[in-house]
């Protein structure tokens, strides 16, 4: 299975939340991941993986708001790039969203039952999603971080 481009995913995002664009990025692991574009939606799609989520998202972007820019340079991202993904593999639902100049919002579990955060960056979000999937889903800890079940 071909892997996500970290710089990709995390940058994108980034990049989308500088642009001043509305972006919802959820996953569950029946639907896979659903992208949405804009507050009320312009537009979204439901695709298997992250990284196809998030490069459609900018597709999306670049179509719809012709301003945007996505510079070819994004921040070290070592070991962020599978962890949407891999959330997804294991049945551990949740969404990375912000509203324009009010951070980024995670959120990992079922909806109704979610445990959520508040965040800086799209970096910030991936790891706080990874640490609270580590404490909160031993199969996942074990998998992921070689944790005992």
């Amino acid at each position: 299975m071909k892997r996500p481009n970290p710089t990709t995913i995390e940058a994108t995002l980034d990049n989308l939340y500088a642009n001043e664009l509305n972006v919802e990025l959820s996953w569950d692991h029946k639907r896979g991941f659903r992208a949405v574009l804009g507050n009320a939606p312009l537009t979204k799609k439901t695709f298997p993986t992250s990284d196809k989520a998030v490069s459609w998202l900018k597709e999306q972007a670049l179509r719809h708001f012709t301003r945007a820019e996505f510079p070819t340079k994004g921040p070290g991202t070592a070991g962020r790039e599978t962890i949407l993904d891999q959330l997804c593999e294991s049945h551990i639902a949740g969404s990375i969203s912000w509203v324009w100049d009010d951070g980024f919002y995670a959120a990992i579990g079922e909806p109704k039952r979610a445990k959520t955060y508040s965040a800086a960056s799209a970096g910030e979000a991936i790891d706080w999603l990874r640490d609270q999937a580590i404490l909160d889903y031993p199969e996942f800890a074990h998998q992921y971080a070689g944790f005992g079940v």
